[in-house]
């Protein structure tokens, strides 16, 4: 059963496992009938392991369930730090080398939510690279779609292998274009996602600030699609919900989920 939020409300989720990390914050929570997209901003707290941040961005993945979503999306790279490469002898190989863990953790949490989940990982790509990658999870865990970023930063560019151009798929929710940060300033992709046809376009991201990735408006605008943007807590925070028009709507600062309508 779907519950709806009550008012403007704060709610608090301890991380589970043996090392309680920092609080997720929930507020302003708003959903529409039949179901809601949540959007998730997270601040990834341990640079050096995944195991932590990813039984607390479990558990803030659980009471975006239980607030009503069927689409819960996470940040870009939430379980690591963006750089550097090597940190107290851990290298980001070694931390993407928990790939496939992760994808069967949060593999079984959307088939035991009974929703559809967007998660942000590292993922091996040889000896001493990575791949930026996101996985989109149906209701019943099989992966729908995976998206490795194509434009790395300038951070990430040493050790984080390309991927190839746009990423579309169908899913429970709609026709879906996945994309990563960066992705989205790129004009070939973003006429790419703007003319394929797309429902919903998802960004994920791990920037300072997500004014930055405003071209997001005109991947909508040209698909006439609604667009959602979850982005890591780094100091401006600004994830987003775009409208089909174009029209976006940042959240603000700190660590928060919000709900709003599935188109």
């Amino acid at each position: 059963m779907h519950r709806r939020c009550g008012g403007r409300r704060r709610w608090t989720i301890a991380a589970i496992g043996p090392a309680v990390m920092a609080a997720v914050f929930l507020s302003g929570c708003e959903q529409g009938g039949g179901g809601g997209l949540a959007i998730v901003q997270y601040a990834v707290k341990e640079a050096d392991r995944v195991g932590s941040d990813a039984g607390a961005l479990s558990s803030a993945v659980e009471m975006a369930a239980a607030r009503g979503a069927r689409l819960v999306v996470t940040p870009e790279t939430a379980l690591y730090r963006y750089a550097p490469y090597e940190q107290n002898g851990v290298t980001m190989a070694d931390l993407a080398a928990s790939y496939n863990e992760m994808v069967g953790r949060f593999s079984g949490l959307a088939d035991r939510l009974d929703i559809c989940l967007v998660i942000g990982l590292r993922e091996p790509a040889g000896e001493a690279a990575v791949h930026n990658t996101a996985v989109f999870f149906g209701p019943d865990g099989s992966v729908l779609g995976t998206h490795r970023k194509a434009v790395p930063s300038k951070e990430e560019q040493s050790y984080t292998v390309a991927g190839g151009g746009a990423t579309v798929f169908d899913s429970p929710v709609g026709r879906v274009g996945l994309a990563i940060c960066k992705d989205v300033l790129n004009p070939s992709l973003r006429a790419a996602y703007g003319a394929a046809g797309i429902d919903l376009f998802v960004l994920i991201a791990a920037d300072p600030d997500g004014r930055s990735l405003s071209p997001i408006t005109e991947v909508c605008a040209a698909a006439e699609c609604v667009g959602v943007m979850a982005n890591q807590q780094i100091q401006a925070g600004n994830s987003a919900y775009v409208k089909a028009t174009g029209k976006i709507e940042y959240f603000g600062g700190g660590e928060k989920i919000r709900l709003r309508p599935l188109p």
